[in-house]
C-alpha cells in the first residue's frame, strides 16, 4: 500500500453550461484535488472566463480540426484523458466527466493511499440522480440516487412498466463506472476504465476480467445523466444528430457500439422532437414516484447521500446561480440552431 499522502487530479472533455464546469471543479477541489484539467468541447467564452486564472483549474481550449479534432465525441474524450495521463504531475489521474462528481466516504488521499500498490487502476461505482415526482427543482444538484439493479432485471417491468426499455440495469445512463489510474505506470485511460498499453484485446471485451474489475472502496460518483429535462431531451438530440453524421461515408473514425437502451433514448426523443406530449413522456424517465422510490428501497437500490457540491460551489463562485431556470436558459442559448433544426418543442406535464 501507498505510505505517503498522494497527490490526485481530476481531468474531464466538457461540454457544459460554466454553472456546471465551476461547480465541478469547486467541488472536487474542495475536496482536496490538487488540480481540474477541463478540456472544452465547446467555444465557450463564459466558462473559459469564470475559470481562467482560477487556482488547481487548467482550461484547455477544444480542439478543431483535422486528425485531432475527430467527429464523434467519444473520440476526442480518448485523446484528451490519454494526452492528461502522459502529462500528469500528480500521483493519481481520476478521468469522469464534467456532470460526475465523486463521493467519497473518508478524505480521497486515505483512499487512495489505502489501494495497494501493485493496483494500478480502480474504477468507481457509479449512483445516477432521479429527480423526486412532484417536488420542486430547487438546484439541478437535487434529488435521490438510484444504483444499478443487475441482480433485479425481473422486477424491472414492475417498477417501470414500458419505461424499462429505456434503461440497462435500471440506468439511464452507464452502469460501468469511471477509473482512478496512478501515473506513470504506462496505462492507457479510457471511457470507463484504464489498462496497460501492453494490452492487446479491446477495451469492450476487458470488462469481467478480474484484474479490470477492481472496485474502489468508500467512494461513489454521483452521476448526474442531465441537470434538467431540457438538458435531457436536448443532449439525446445532439447525441442522435452526431450519430447520424458519424454515419456519413466521409467519416473516418470508428463509430462506436452504442448501448441499445440508449439508442432507443436517442431515437425516440429525435423522431418525436416537435412533440411536447412525448417530450414529457421521455422527460419523466428522469423522476421517480412515490411507488418507484419504495420498491427500490425495498431492493436496497436507492440512495439519499448527502453531497457539499452546491456550498462548495457557492464558496468559490460567490453569487453562481444554479437553479433549472438559470441552466436551461444558456442550453438554449448554445443549442439555438439544434432547437430550430429539430423543431423541438418543450415538454408540457
Amino acid at each position: 500500500m501507498t505510505t505517503a499522502k498522494p497527490t490526485w487530479c481530476v481531468q474531464a472533455t466538457a461540454d457544459e453550461p460554466a454553472e456546471l464546469l465551476c461547480a465541478f471543479a469547486a467541488h472536487h477541489l474542495a475536496l482536496g484535488a490538487a488540480e481540474i484539467i477541463l478540456h472544452l468541447d465547446h467555444d465557450d467564452p463564459a466558462a473559459a472566463k469564470a475559470l481562467a486564472g482560477r487556482p488547481g483549474v487548467t482550461v484547455i481550449p477544444r480542439r478543431t480540426g483535422g486528425a485531432e479534432a475527430p467527429g464523434y465525441h467519444t473520440h476526442r474524450q480518448r485523446i484528451n484523458a490519454r494526452e492528461a495521463y502522459a502529462a500528469c504531475r500528480h500521483d493519481w489521474i481520476v478521468t469522469i466527466d464534467a456532470d460526475e462528481f465523486l463521493l467519497p466516504r473518508r478524505p480521497m488521499e486515505a483512499i487512495l493511499s489505502g489501494i495497494p500498490e501493485a493496483v494500478n487502476s480502480v474504477r468507481v461505482p457509479v449512483l445516477e440522480r432521479a429527480f423526486v415526482l412532484g417536488a420542486p427543482i430547487r438546484s439541478i444538484f437535487d434529488g435521490v440516487w438510484r444504483t444499478p439493479l443487475r441482480a433485479h432485471a425481473p422486477v424491472m417491468g414492475l417498477i417501470y412498466g414500458p419505461g424499462q426499455d429505456f434503461l440497462t440495469h435500471g440506468l439511464l445512463g452507464h452502469s460501468l463506472g469511471k477509473a482512478m489510474t496512478r501515473a506513470g505506470r504506462d496505462m492507457v485511460p479510457d471511457l470507463h476504465i484504464a489498462f496497460p498499453a501492453a494490452e492487446t484485446a479491446k477495451p469492450k471485451d476487458l470488462y469481467g476480467r478480474p484484474e479490470y474489475d477492481v472496485w474502489a472502496p468508500d467512494v461513489r460518483l454521483l452521476h448526474f445523466y442531465a441537470m434538467t429535462p431540457t438538458h435531457y431531451l436536448l443532449k439525446m438530440l445532439r447525441k442522435m444528430v452526431n450519430w447520424q453524421a458519424s454515419q456519413a461515408p466521409s467519416n473516418k473514425v470508428l463509430v462506436p457500439a452504442v448501448d441499445p437502451a440508449r439508442k432507443r433514448q436517442y431515437r425516440r426523443i429525435y423522431k418525436n422532437s416537435s412533440d411536447p406530449a412525448v417530450m414529457a413522456e421521455m422527460s419523466r424517465l428522469l423522476f421517480l414516484s412515490a411507488g418507484q422510490r419504495t420498491a427500490l428501497r425495498m431492493l436496497g437500490a436507492l440512495r439519499t447521500p448527502a453531497h457539499s457540491i452546491e456550498t462548495a460551489a457557492t464558496a468559490r463562485f460567490p453569487g453562481i446561480d444554479l437553479s433549472p431556470r438559470q441552466f436551461d436558459m444558456r442550453l438554449r442559448d448554445r443549442h439555438a440552431d439544434l432547437i430550430e433544426a429539430t423543431r423541438y418543442a418543450a415538454p408540457v406535464f
